[in-house]
């Protein structure tokens, strides 16, 4: 079988470890922007971490936005649509795969109706607590629509909706190996202080970084800390910062990623769907600071969901500062057991097996 994915956020890693682990002679190929930015040239994470991946091959597919706002740029990324059309058309064309799974963003929709088009079937995956933009356009180019939540079944049509939950990384169990983390990992066995882990998303957010820079020097008295400062936060800060117990990283690969989540004492972090899950399945305390602008506030639902389940606390960017996030910080590591607690009653699944139990079912 040929499988054609498509992942605005490598939401399709857990699929696409699961079809290698139970179909390792199908051919898959990931449709996903090579470059972080246009007119770049530094690459892009998903770029990263798929063409790393044997087996897989990674096609560059760049194409417009529908932008919710009309702005100076709109004009000319709607050029790109037809472009990002035209390509979907060559590459479906010429590669015929059997089936199409996309992970929404708008990387998504061109190739699902280009697929529609060429009689190749498809499913699209709804990470977040509402119908992206990218899923309310492709659910009428699809077979099913797969959802990480089951109360959106109600927004489908009858049918069309299928709950799988979350797709996770079989990595995220990674509890042994640092990776290129080995001098955390000594510091870690001959410390006995708490390890707090803070990552500020691919890009980095320059205002987190910013305040957390300013506290280092006193949260480092009590904690170790890794500080995943995103590509851009890395560059623009000082990287010659020094201070005892203070580890400053620009990205993390999934295998450091994964074992920094399983030691952690407490995390940091922005909401976006995928961390979220994580730091469930993981069952592991945090303050999440939701990205302000995130599509109809989808960052923010998902920092109160996580606190609804008593899994840590919310602070909002516009009441971001040090005093506000050191006190914070302060209250959730001292009522760390109350949040451990609550996160024991939390039962996440992996929803890989899920998914391709679906893919299974419509490629028969």
């Amino acid at each position: 079988m040929k499988i054609a994915i498509s992942g605005g956020h490598s939401t399709g890693l857990g699929l696409i470890e699961e079809i290698q682990k139970k179909h390792p002679l199908w051919q898959i190929y990931y449709f996903g922007c090579k470059f972080a930015l246009e007119g770049e040239k530094a690459f892009s994470f998903d770029y990263k971490i798929v063409s790393q991946i044997k087996g897989v091959r990674f096609i560059s597919l760049t194409t417009g936005r529908l932008a919710r706002k009309i702005g100076f740029l709109t004009f000319f990324s709607l050029l790109k649509i037809p472009c990002g059309f035209a390509r979907s058309l060559y590459y479906l064309f010429k590669l015929r795969p059997d089936l199409i799974v996309s992970f929404g963003g708008y990387v998504s929709v061109p190739l699902v109706i280009a697929g529609w088009i060429l009689g190749i079937p498809s499913i699209t995956h709804e990470q977040t607590q509402v119908l992206g933009l990218a899923t309310k356009i492709n659910q009428f180019f699809v077979k099913k629509v797969a959802l990480a939540y089951s109360r959106l079944m109600d927004q489908l049509p009858k049918g069309k909706g299928v709950y799988t939950g979350m797709p996770l990384r079989a990595i995220l169990n990674n509890k042994t190996n640092p990776g290129d983390l080995k001098e955390l990992k000594e510091a870690l066995e001959k410390s006995l202080k708490p390890l707090l882990f803070i990552t500020t998303g691919k890009a980095g957010s320059r205002l987190i970084n910013q305040v957390i820079v300013k506290i280092v020097p006193e949260l480092s008295k009590k904690f170790l800390i890794l500080h995943q400062m995103g590509e851009f936060g890395y560059s623009n800060l000082n990287k010659n910062l020094k201070w005892e117990n203070y580890y400053p990283v620009s990205l993390l690969g999934g295998l450091e990623q994964s074992w920094v989540l399983n030691k952690a004492d407490l995390v940091i972090s922005r909401s976006g769907a995928n961390i979220t899950f994580e730091l469930l399945f993981l069952r592991k305390p945090a303050i999440l600071i939701p990205l302000q602008f995130s599509p109809q506030d989808e960052q923010k639902k998902n920092a109160d969901w996580f606190v609804s389940l008593g899994g840590g606390e919310r602070l909002l960017q516009k009441d971001l500062n040090e005093k506000t996030l050191g006190e914070l910080i302060e209250k959730v590591y001292q009522n760390k057991k109350k949040y451990l607690l609550n996160l024991e009653k939390v039962k996440i699944e992996n929803g890989s097996k899920k998914l391709l139990a679906l893919v299974e079912e419509i490629l028969e």
